[in-house]
């Protein structure tokens, strides 16, 4: 059961955001970042003339730290119902107000302007009489569906795998399983891809978790490097990528498979006398392939210490339970 997977070029979208930024978390960044700013300039206020330069320089970074906030507050808050509301929060003096935001295209991008208003300075908050103005900060943000019930969960389908061994020049794509070892044993490499064909586009991933069927007793750590190359299930081999006789062969910049250096998810199988599943989170990696920001080349299973052995069921394998499964799940876009 041949499939060969697709290299997604790189999708055209707006620009990427800091779409996995949570807004509650960095308002509480800022809020620690302006206590330590008002403690460095309380120090510092005694040292005469050098006392003006650090409060000026303290007043814009409170500003622009506030500001910031304001923008991911407002996304925050709305991504909770969906909505475009309007809001405000003050800190140390300033008063920081959001418009109810302009909806672009895609509808879920929305532009808001953040101001900030200075009340009586380092004595206290007034929230009362906003009118010294402090600055104001524009930005599109992203809106994405954030209540849990309406996430929406697919498991990727077409998908090609195979095994690369040191030493075999032929194919192996169609085996019942997918094989690693290391050292003495021999160097094997295990390949994954999907064309995530059912993922729609301008989504915010929340997870994506892949599950192996791992058999025998052996439970070394394996690691998942994402793929760096093209390759296909029918020609793929430890020195050759893709290709066919009569058309000529792509091989590998470095035998064994191009991949990462740093891994994308690392897991320790559970195995006890039979089979057993194991998960590794590749929720950054498939979030990178649904983006554009990597192009979809899948993954490969490697075994970082030497000397040891794995075995993993693979999608040909005959027991349809325990073939590999890609489960994506993802927010919709607001709009």
């Amino acid at each position: 059961m041949m499939r060969t997977p697709v290299r997604h070029p790189m999708r055209h979208r707006a620009p990427r955001l800091a779409r996995r930024q949570s807004g509650a978390l960095l308002l509480s960044v800022v809020l620690v970042l302006a206590i330590l700013a008002a403690l460095a300039f309380t120090l510092s206020r005694g040292a005469g003339a050098g006392a003006h330069t650090v409060a000026s320089d303290y007043e814009r970074r409170r500003i622009a730290y506030l500001l910031q906030a304001g923008t991911e507050a407002f996304k925050w808050s709305n991504e909770v119902k969906c909505d475009t509301k309007a809001v405000s929060f003050a800190l140390d003096g300033v008063t920081v107000t959001t418009g109810t935001g302009t909806k672009g295209k895609p509808a879920n991008y929305v532009t808001v302007t953040a101001n900030a208003f200075i009340g009586d300075g380092l004595k206290g908050v007034n929230t009362s009489t906003p009118t010294s103005p402090g600055g104001s900060l524009t930005r599109t943000v992203a809106l994405y569906d954030l209540s849990s019930s309406n996430f929406e969960n697919k498991d990727a389908v077409n998908a090609s795998d195979t095994t690369l061994s040191y030493g075999n020049m032929v194919p192996v794509g169609g085996a019942f399983t997918l094989g690693l070892s290391s050292g003495t044993l021999g160097t094997q490499n295990a390949l994954l891809s999907w064309t995530l064909a059912e993922i729609p586009q301008n989504l915010q991933i929340m997870s994506a978790l892949l599950t192996l069927t791992a058999s025998g007793t052996a439970a070394p750590t394996v690691n998942v490097h994402r793929m760096l190359t093209q390759w296909t299930e029918a020609s793929a081999t430890w020195t050759v990528a893709r290709g066919a006789l009569l058309t000529g062969y792509t091989g590998w910049n470095s035998p064994g498979g191009d991949y990462a250096a740093t891994p994308a998810a690392s897991a320790t199988p559970v195995v006890a006398g039979g089979n057993s599943t194991v998960q590794f989170d590749v929720t950054a990696l498939v979030d990178g392939w649904i983006s554009g920001l990597y192009y979809n080349d899948g993954l490969v299973l490697r075994l970082p210490i030497a000397d040891q052995s794995m075995t993993f069921n693979s999608y040909e394998a005959l027991n349809t339970k325990t073939r590999p499964t890609l489960h994506v799940s993802f927010a919709k876009a607001c709009g």
